[in-house]
């Protein structure tokens, strides 16, 4: 187990985690797993990567900027799987912005523990050592766990923000177009704060007719949120012959995104803090 209290108002406590089989970390305070370790990874390529069918739109990306949003951080394993196919596919001088809301961080130390045993340097796999270098990026770069938002260039065509606040709060802030919604927070039956209706009501705002979102949660409460947000849902199969997942669109958005390319100006001391 891990665990760092806050010794002042903006520092955000770390993650407290148990790992269960050496690999497979467990949130103390949602009783919830973060990743399963056997087919956790593939899970993830599945219900966030494919459902919002990434590899096509960045196939043919004719806006400069792409724009993912997600809810949830944790590892940080559906932006290394996003990261990876946009070095793969993207093309030159377009942008992936990856924002990213989560109010617990992990500390760097389980960081490494977990990305260490997902993508080892022995790994032969195809991509597995683009997926290890980018994972290698992102530990050398991981902030300290202050209130507020941490730009971080992994690479010169992919910027992370980490937004270290609670999600009811940071998501107001938020003012850029969004191309794709990852919700991977924990489960709502054990973290109902993550899956409030302003969330969708926030990220109906951020939409336009283009934008995707993909969610594990099938719950009734996720379900409502999002279809009195103006969100069109699809329940589809879910991976692996498990239980359905969630797509939606939006009704009544924009018809097209408004991107203003992200500066590479980083903003020091975390962005706005708290």
């Amino acid at each position: 187990m891990s665990q760092i209290s806050s010794q002042a108002g903006y520092l955000l406590d770390h993650a407290a985690i148990d790992w269960h089989d050496d690999a497979s970390p467990w949130s103390e305070a949602f009783e919830d797993i973060y990743w399963h370790r056997e087919g956790g990874l593939a899970e993830k390529q599945y219900v966030f990567i494919e459902a919002n069918h990434l590899r096509a739109r960045w196939s043919d990306l004719q806006q400069p900027q792409f724009t993912i949003l997600e809810t949830g951080f944790g590892f940080g394993l559906n932006f290394l799987l996003a990261a990876r196919l946009w070095q793969e596919l993207a093309p030159p001088g377009k942008l992936l912005h990856y924002q990213a809301i989560e109010y617990a961080p992990v500390t760097p130390a389980d960081l490494e523990k977990l990305h260490a045993s997902l993508c080892p340097p022995t790994n032969t796999e195809p991509d597995a050592g683009a997926l290890h270098d980018l994972a290698q990026r992102l530990v050398r770069r991981y902030p300290l766990p202050t209130h507020g938002l941490h730009p971080i260039w992994i690479t010169d065509t992919i910027c992370l923000t980490l937004i270290y606040m609670d999600v009811g709060a940071a998501m107001p802030l938020i003012t850029e177009p969004v191309d794709a919604f990852f919700l991977d927070g924990f489960s709502p039956s054990q973290n109902a704060a993550m899956w409030d209706p302003k969330l969708f009501s926030q990220c109906a705002r951020l939409s336009h007719q283009q934008t995707t979102l993909s969610t594990y949660s099938v719950a009734g409460t996720v379900k409502r949120g999002l279809k009195d947000a103006g969100f069109e849902i699809k329940k589809i199969p879910g991976f692996a012959g498990k239980a359905e997942m969630l797509t939606a669109r939006t009704t009544t958005a924009a018809p097209q995104p408004r991107h203003q390319q992200t500066s590479r100006v980083v903003i020091v001391g975390g962005g706005l803090a708290g």
